[in-house]
């Protein structure tokens, strides 16, 4: 995305105090309802509604599966998600406070013997919404 003169006004993605990718996609935060609806149907037929309140949090996932991470990136994130806590997620679509669920899907596009910290990764990040 860029403004007619030519800026980028695509913003930086922060999870915590790290800054990401500004092209990563986030998923999730329109296809999640916190009201469950199961209909059952009885002997003779009648339908019958139930509604309940979900538990837990609505899950995200940040996608980067077109190598929009860093290996130093995704050490700092597998240290926020070991410390458990919640982290502020700041991306272009919104602002959510998330606990990091799992590191999916890490691909590095070269083959060394060792990796370097700016060395980019393909990896999906599960995070849940959780209320402040």
């Amino acid at each position: 995305m860029s403004d007619c003169e030519g800026r980028n006004t695509l913003a930086a993605t922060w999870l915590g105090d790290i800054e990401l990718s500004p092209h990563l996609r986030l998923r999730g935060q329109h296809e999640w309802c916190v009201v469950e609806i199961e209909e059952k149907r009885t002997i003779d037929g009648r339908h019958l509604w139930f509604t309940d309140s979900k538990l837990g949090g609505r899950p995200l996932v940040l996608d980067g599966s077109e190598g929009h991470f860093t290996v130093g990136q995704l050490a700092a994130i597998r240290e926020l998600q070991a410390a458990g806590q919640p982290v502020v997620l700041t991306h272009h679509s919104g602002t959510y406070n998330v606990i990091i669920a799992g590191i999916e899907g890490v691909e590095l596009p070269l083959d060394y013997a060792d990796y370097k910290d700016a060395d980019w990764v393909s990896a999906t990040i599960n995070l849940i919404e959780v209320i402040p």
